[in-house]
């Protein structure tokens, strides 16, 4: 944790003009560290521009290590007309702390804190306290996070916000990492929210959703890039794909659930990753006959590619079974396992994700474990394996280190999931 004691102080006060409507957006997710603020107002702060009822601040150079600045969100804004206001950040946020000032009574705010679209803490007023005498109130939430959500049921000011950045890279793996199951005989999707040491618990585990009949979940992403994970199925017997665009607290409500394609036969889609560095996921196939490995490059919203080529072809015996980026090049890599030795292998790819450059066998599992999918549980920088015994339903973190996908620390069984419910997608 880093105490405000000891971080560096950006003397110059930062005022962000405030949209009279009911959603905000201020998105500093793209900014880039150590570049100049490209839009500034008479009074020298940052000007947003808006879009519709929301209102997109776009501004360079908050990706340091340091206060955000005594940054001053002024105005009022009514909610429930166009949503929350959302505040995203490019940097791990380790503290915040904000001043509500209401025009009139005081009023219920609740403010809410999300990592890679999972919410992680939440801090609510109601009534008079903890509002003071000038009616403000203080709140204070402790990261690591990227993303906050605020909403009020009266007009609402917010003044003095500070925050506090924990680091000036991208939060990549700060987010507490979620397992999502499904039951074989109901079609209900569940999630393990994950924490304590090394995310080495399971938290809670709601059982939010039900897929139709004959949908299989596949994957986790933020497919329309608005910072809430949503879910991927594909229906093996049409090859129809699906995406769940969640939406809500917690990222547990169905906005919707478009079928946007549908694939050739036999095309079975196994994990989804950012290939081309595009900033969009894309989807990863395998032909079930061929052993071929497609790639769909995604277009922005989710909706649409550009291209599905083929890229390679596995030898047989060998799943793709996940996607992530093992020797940390900035390019996700491809991850399979022997369906009769068990073993793993990695593709480890070229820069564009059309190629791989070496493919070694890095791991042997003992028999009955299915690896799954990956996510960094320890916060190492190093994507962890996650496997499922599809026996009796144990889940087991391999904690790994080092860049070649080799070695790990400990692999210790974090849970047992009940009967008839599988592991399908990590995140």
């Amino acid at each position: 944790m880093r105490y405000l004691a000891f971080i560096p102080f950006i003397t110059a006060a930062v005022t962000i003009p405030f949209p009279a409507c009911g959603g905000a957006l201020f998105d500093f997710s793209n900014d880039i560290a150590g570049t100049a603020i490209p839009f500034t107002d008479a009074a020298g702060g940052i000007t947003a521009t808006y879009s519709g009822t929301a209102a997109v601040c776009d501004v360079t150079g908050f990706g340091f290590t340091g206060l955000f600045g005594n940054a001053l969100i002024q105005g009022f804004c009514t909610p429930g007309v166009a949503g929350p206001i959302t505040i995203k950040f490019n940097a791990e946020i380790s503290t915040v702390a904000f001043n509500f000032a209401t025009p009139g009574p005081p009023t219920a705010v609740t403010v809410e804190a999300f990592a890679n679209g999972l919410a992680i803490g939440k801090t609510v007023f109601q009534g008079t306290s903890p509002f003071q005498n000038n009616g403000e109130g203080v709140a204070i939430l402790n990261g690591p996070f990227d993303q906050l959500s605020i909403t009020a049921n009266a007009l609402l000011a917010i003044d003095n916000m500070t925050v506090v950045s924990g680091s000036n890279a991208p939060v990549t793996s700060t987010a507490r990492p979620a397992l999502f199951l499904q039951n074989e005989g109901s079609n209900a999707v569940a999630a393990w929210n994950t924490g304590g040491p090394n995310n080495s618990v399971i938290e809670s585990a709601p059982w939010f959703a039900t897929a139709a009949p004959g949908w299989n979940l596949v994957a986790t992403a933020d497919m329309n890039g608005d910072g809430v994970l949503d879910l991927i199925f594909q229906n093996p017997a049409t090859g129809g794909i699906s995406v769940w665009f969640m939406t809500g607290s917690g990222g547990l409500t169905i906005g919707t659930a478009p079928i946007i394609y549908t694939a050739a036969p036999n095309w079975a889609l196994i994990a989804v990753a950012d290939m081309n560095g595009d900033g969009v996921p894309d989807f990863l196939f395998q032909n079930g006959i061929t052993n071929q490995i497609s790639i769909w490059f995604m277009q922005a919203g989710g909706m649409a590619f550009t291209s599905a080529p083929v890229i390679a072809t596995a030898a047989p015996g060998w799943h793709l079974c996940a996607a992530a980026d093992i020797n940390q090049d900035g390019v996700p890599d491809l991850i399979f396992q022997n369906q009769l030795t068990g073993h793993v292998s990695i593709w480890f790819m070229a820069s564009g994700g059309r190629s791989y450059l070496s493919a070694p066998i890095v791991a042997s599992p003992a028999a009955g474990w299915a690896l799954v999918g990956t996510s960094d549980f320890d916060h190492d920088g190093t994507p962890d394996y996650v496997f499922q015994n599809r026996s009796n339903g144990d889940v087991s973190v391999w904690y790994m280190t080092g860049t070649q996908g080799t070695t790990f620390s400990s692999a210790p069984v974090i849970a047992t999931a009940s009967s008839g419910w599988y592991l399908l997608a990590t995140h």
